[in-house]
Parts: structure tokens; sequence; C-alpha cells
């Protein structure tokens, strides 16, 4: 829990809740599960001399109870202190004591930071519904996925949700976007992460996460644009011809990084069959062969290849960006200018811009990939975008 008195308002001394004004503000129930806490999970066993429970009410022992709370405060340094509430996966805690608790923590510390478990899954989601933000630590770049239901049923308050990874671990960070990332840093799980963290902290990783966290809390909150396909979401390009190829033969290749891809590019070059794709788009249909199909709500594909150099992730249109059918000596003369911005300027380029369509192509045998994540296509997709959909710290 960090402390962060001089940061509690501008309220002075005199102006703080005392324990009495905090605890009048609880309901009944909450008073009785406070008390039951602090006696079974904080206080000790509440049994007087001769070994009998005692009935204590809240008349007269509040000063008590912030007491033996605070009793149960370990001091780290001058900016850390600790504090269990639960002691082991066996014990179960009634979940309702975390609201009491943190109304007398909050006088004092302006950080209420928790270490959840999957232990004890009702405590686990209180915490969370208590939370104002939450990280999450994921061990593959695809998890996060995986706990999105967890969270949507649990968090109901708007609360900011923050995933991390830790590149040591996970061995690869392609595909995870919109995270954090900890560049392989090596955990000492013999010293534990407090100790692993100290020892480790002038580590370039270290810092790198220290300034993403400064960035979230400085940062200011802007809408963007979201693109739909079916039942699935796109952040930056959509694509279904060659591009879609090279990235599926990508995702099983044993090296990364842009010459791998431009090694693949060149040898499904010249195996590429020009499939026939239909797009109908505000009164328009428009039949096509191309080499490049890409649906675009930013402009690049990332390493500064820009596709889409007019797109713009918060103007409510999709680019959809055509190149036909060109010749490997004009591909590769002119493969400069998806780097410098002229993309526009190749004879075989053309746009249009739309905030929905529809695609039929040839057939189901081929592969479509969204922000470079590679699926089994379908012969028929509709597309549109949300604008201002998702809400993003910058």
């Amino acid at each position: 829990m960090p402390k962060g008195k001089e940061d509690i308002g501008s309220k002075d001394a005199s102006a703080t809740p005392d324990v009495n004004t905090v605890l009048d503000k609880l309901s009944s129930e909450e008073r009785k599960v406070l008390l039951k806490a602090v006696r079974t999970h904080i206080g000790g066993k509440g049994e007087d001399r001769k070994g009998k429970p005692q009935m204590v009410s809240f008349e007269g022992y509040n000063e008590s109870v912030e007491k033996m709370i605070h009793e149960k405060i370990e001091k780290v340094n001058d900016t850390l202190d600790l504090m269990n509430i639960s002691f082991g996966s066996t014990v179960k805690v009634d979940p309702g004591i975390l609201s009491p608790i943190f109304f007398i923590l909050s006088k004092e510390y302006r950080y209420i930071v928790l270490d959840l478990s999957d232990h004890d899954r009702d405590l686990r989601n209180k915490a969370f519904e208590l939370s104002d933000i939450i990280f999450t630590f994921v061990t593959g770049t695809r998890n996060p996925g995986q706990v999105y239901e967890m969270f949507d049923s649990n968090l109901k308050e708007g609360q900011k949700v923050y995933y991390a990874v830790n590149e040591y671990y996970t061995g690869s960070i392609r595909g995870f976007d919109g995270g954090l990332i900890l560049e392989k840093l090596n955990i000492d799980m013999d010293r534990g992460y407090y100790s692993s963290l100290l020892a480790l902290k002038d580590n370039e990783a270290i810092s790198n996460y220290k300034q993403a966290i400064t960035q979230i809390e400085r940062g200011s909150i802007e809408s963007i644009d979201v693109g739909k396909i079916g039942d699935k979401y796109f952040f930056g390009v959509a694509g279904f011809a060659l591009d879609a190829i090279i990235g599926a033969k990508f995702d099983t290749f044993n090296y990364r990084g842009p010459l791998p891809y431009f090694y693949l590019g060149l040898q499904e070059f010249f195996k590429y069959h020009y499939e026939e794709f239909e797009l109908s788009f505000d009164d328009q249909k428009i039949i096509a062969n191309p080499l490049i199909l890409t649906i675009a709500n930013t402009s690049q594909y990332g390493n500064n290849a820009r596709i889409a150099p007019q797109a713009n992730y918060k103007d409510g249109m999709l680019d959809i960006c055509i190149i036909d059918k060109l010749k490997f000596f004009d591909a590769s003369f002119r493969l400069n200018y998806l780097f410098n911005g002229k993309i526009q300027s190749l004879s075989a380029y053309r746009s249009f811009r739309t905030n929905k369509l529809h695609i039929k192509r040839e057939n189901n045998a081929g592969y479509y990939h969204l922000d470079g994540e590679v699926f089994d296509s379908c012969v028929e997709f509709e597309i549109e975008i949300l604008a201002r959909s998702l809400k993003v710290c910058l």
C-alpha cells in the first residue's frame, strides 16, 4: 500500500474524518462483517481470557477496530506498507470485509494495491468490483481473451483494465497489442517478487514499465474507431489477398523481423493465385482480382509500411485499398512507395472510402488477417466501422 499523505487532496489533518465518522457511514450489516473479519482474520480468534467467544458490538469499539487493523500493517520502507487479508488458500474470507477496510485505509493511503489470486474467487471478484484500475498479467499473447468474460461479469462501474505480458516467460510478444510489455524480465521466484524487483530496479525493462505506468496516469483519453468483421474486431488493418497468405506463413516461420517477412513475400509472390473478389458498398459494386486487398482503419501495416496514407482512425470511415496485378519487376522497383507514403501514385493502386461494405470472394480456401492475426477464410464478409467506440490512453 504505497503511502501518499501529501496527495490526499487539499485537506489538512483536522479535515480528515476519524474512524467513528467512517464507521457511521456503514450499514449495520457491513459493521457486523467488519467486526467479524477483524476478530477472525485480523484480530485473532476473538476469545476472552477463559477461552469463550466474545460478543462485541461497535458501540465504543471504533478506535479498537482501527487499532487492530493498523497493528496488522507491516512497514517495508518509507513508501510501502503491507497487510495480509487472506492467510492461505484454505482460509475462506468473507468478501464483505474489503469495503469497510478500504474505508479505514483510505484515510492514510493514496493507493491501495491488492495482489490477487484465483484461490478465493468470491474475494477476488469483490476486489474487482471495488477497484478503479486492474492490471492483469497474462502468460501468452492470446490469453487476454480468456479473462474477458470474467471481467465483463464483475466490472460494472467503468473500471480500467490493463493487460501486461512478460516476454521472458512467453518467449514472443507478437500479436500482443494494446497492453504493457515487460521485455524479458527474469523474476527470481526463489527470492520472491519484491526482492527480485528491488534488485532489478535499474533494469531497462523495469524503467520502461514505470514509464508506461506514468503515461497511463498522466495520459489523455481519446476515442478511436474500431473495425468489425462478423463477430471479430480490428484496430489497424484487415487483409484478404497476398498479405493474408504471407501472414499465415509468417505465423509458423521460425524467425521474426522485416527480413523474414520480405523473404516469405517474395516466395509467395511467384505462387500467388489472383482470386476474384466482389466488393459492394454505397450503391457501388467492384469486381477485382487483386494482389493486395486491405481494409484500413489506420494508415499502415506496421514497420512504416503505409498502405493507406490518407486513413484516419477517428473519422468514422474505412479505406478500401486495392493493388491490382503487378509484374515482379514493377513490384520490386516500386516497393519503396509503400514506405515513403507515395503508394497512391502507383498506377495499380486504387482506394475507396466507406463506413460499411460486403465482400464476396471466389472460394473459402484462403485466409484473411486482422491486425496480423490470421484466420481461415469464409466466402462472404460483412464489414463496418464502429465510430469512436474505443477509449485509449495516449
